[in-house]
């Protein structure tokens, strides 16, 4: 069967279908809406015919057939966008000479049920995409699928939301290369077994369980890591989780772990002490809404080639203190609500901190109410334009050292500090150049709301 010229025949009829059905036979019935030669050779051994549904005018009920069945060449977007299709049945669809089921039932958005139990996938090497967007998808028996050639599973399962339990114990996976977003928008996911899998080849984590809103324990102990290079947003809003053991995970080829852990909001343990973070260049939004997470020990991060910090921490509300003197961020561009609503965070040591190419500290530490100081003596601010708001909200704090700053490029140093109410002591010393303006500026504004100016001192 020419799965091209199948393609081509019935797409101005794909979102019209009901129904399809494979059978070991070519006598078709009488009076058949279309007949579609299928047939790899053209010679009429496999045909496609479509009967009007008897119960939704303007439907049809697609059959396939050949005297020992189908033998499909491929399966690549087979059934792709059969959006009204509500049952398949491919009991006689042999795949054994197939290499690609790559976006096979894409979008088919009604089917819930799929029994692929005899399929012979053993040559297959591509399965991206094959259960894309089958949103009401709540049962598929994949339990022949011999896996061990495929090297893409990109997408496989995303946004199957009503699956609710996947048994993936069988698959093989040896060669597997790239994962991502296989199971991303699982949003009823409860149940996941993938000890089988072997990840020793995968370089493609990224989005890998983003959105497994439901998914409430996962054993990832046997994942080997070691070529992976991307793991941004991997657990991405897994709300459910509150606890993911990445002990074992080799993170030395990671480029980007960006949103990693972000939206884990009942995560309470989270072990990343092994992590070897030198190649990573974005921990944008990192730990992002990690509510539960009260400590955290980063003290092996290498952040020597991080250029974005933005929002790492932001809304890790149980966070108390963060020893981050061994942060390297000599690189680091952007600092945008990196700490903002920390709102139990007491202490947290920046003292290695190199801001020198930081352009932006934008609400950095915003609404972090339980800091009373800061030391952000080695802070330089020679590229940093945009400070509003970087501690509007941290309504206890009473003195920052910024004795090494320099603020010649800031417009809008007097909406750094947001009208904190607490009398404000600024440590600075001759390498600081806070302007008299700058001085006067902050001055007034405090001035016009009832608050008290600055008070500076010279260390």
């Amino acid at each position: 069967m020419s799965n091209t010229t199948f393609r081509n025949d019935i797409s101005t009829f794909k979102e019209n279908i009901i129904s399809v059905k494979v059978l070991n036979t070519l006598n078709l019935p009488e009076n058949p809406y279309k007949i579609f030669d299928v047939s790899s050779n053209s010679d009429g051994t496999i045909k496609a015919w479509l009967i009007k549904n008897a119960e939704n005018e303007g439907y049809y009920d697609l059959f396939i057939g050949g005297k020992d069945g189908a033998r499909i060449d491929s399966c690549s977007r087979t059934f792709k966008d059969f959006l009204n299709c509500i049952s398949i049945d491919l009991d006689n669809l042999y795949t054994s000479d197939v290499t690609d089921m790559s976006s096979m039932f894409e979008s088919c958005n009604n089917l819930k049920a799929l029994d692929l139990s005899g399929f012979d996938t053993k040559n297959v090497t591509i399965m991206s995409s094959m259960f894309l967007y089958c949103y009401n998808l709540e049962n598929v028996d994949l339990s022949s699928f011999d896996t061990k050639k495929v090297t893409s599973m990109k997408q496989m399962f995303e946004g199957c939301r009503k699956l609710k339990a996947l048994d993936l114990s069988n698959f093989i996976t040896t060669s597997l290369e790239d994962m991502s977003i296989i199971f991303c928008n699982c949003n009823e996911l409860e149940y996941l077994n993938l000890s089988s899998f072997d990840t020793s080849k995968v370089q493609d984590m990224s989005n890998v369980f983003a959105c497994c809103k439901k998914l409430k324990n996962l054993d990832i102990t046997n994942f080997n890591t070691e070529n992976v290079t991307k793991m941004f947003r991997m657990f991405y809003m897994c709300n459910s989780l509150t606890s993911i053991d990445v002990t074992n995970f080799d993170t030395k080829n990671v480029k980007n772990m960006n949103a990693m852990f972000q939206e884990c909001e009942l995560l309470e343990n989270l072990d990343v002490s092994n992590f070897d973070t030198k190649n990573v260049t974005s921990m944008e939004s990192m730990f992002n809404k990690c509510k539960k997470i009260s400590s955290l020990n980063l003290s092996n991060f290498n952040t020597e080639n991080v250029t974005n910090m933005g929002s790492m921490f932001l809304y890790c509300n149980s966070l108390t203190t963060l020893d981050l003197s061994n942060f390297v961020t000599r690189n680091v561009t952007s600092m945008n609500l990196m700490f903002a609503d920390c709102s139990k965070l007491t202490n947290v040591n920046l003292s290695s901190f190199n801001t020198s190419k930081v352009e932006s500290m934008h609400r950095m530490f915003l609404n972090c109410g339980s800091l009373t100081t800061l030391d952000l003596g080695s802070f330089t601010m020679d590229s940093c334009t945009i400070t509003a708001g970087m501690f509007r909200g941290c309504i206890r704090l009473n003195n920052i050292n910024f004795k090494n700053s320099v603020f010649s490029g800031i417009t809008d140093f007097p909406d750094m500090f947001g009208l904190t109410p607490n009398a404000i002591t600024i440590v600075v010393s001759s390498d600081s150049t806070i302007s008299n303006g700058q001085k006067e500026f902050l001055t007034a504004r405090r001035q016009e709301s009832g608050l008290s100016a600055p008070t500076y001192i010279d260390n």
